[in-house]
């Protein structure tokens, strides 16, 4: 009986690798993804966004409200690979994979390293209950609680 179990799996293992080699061979390769990445900048982020897909065809979209959290680093604005910068709101034509990464200054309050640390970690928990559970819906009304 155990064998029998054996052969079966393996048959089923082997059919099921079969199939997706198949599946892959036939989709089309000229399958292009359009999206904004938010990437990591050069400095600790307690929270990162998420990115901005748009599978359809190229076109335009808005650059996310959503920034990134750090403890001793304000946002600023997003860079793109030719130095372009944008802004929360801002429009951006996406006809491929775009990548933004944040720029980010450094705090100039006079809060130390573990009150900052200690602010941070609340923004961004407050950020990842709200995407979680659907609390806030834009920037604003995450601002406005």
């Amino acid at each position: 009986m155990k064998k029998i179990i054996a052969v079966l799996l393996a048959v089923l293992c082997v059919a099921s690798v079969l199939s997706l080699g198949l599946s892959a061979a036939a989709a089309d390769n000229d399958t292009k993804i359009y999206a904004i990445i938010y990437a990591k900048g050069g400095v600790p982020v307690m929270y990162e966004p998420s990115p901005t897909f748009n599978f359809d065809k190229p076109g335009w979209a808005t650059v996310s409200a959503d920034t990134p959290i750090a403890a001793d680093y304000d946002f600023v604005c997003w860079i793109d690979k030719d130095g372009n910068r944008y802004y929360p709101g801002d429009k951006i034509y996406v006809d491929h994979e775009v990548k933004l990464t944040p720029l980010m200054a450094r705090k100039t309050d006079n809060d130390d390293h573990t009150i900052r640390t200690i602010k941070a970690a609340f923004q961004a928990l407050i950020r990842v209950l709200g995407k979680a559970f659907g609390f806030f819906k834009t920037l604003e009304d995450f601002n406005a609680a």
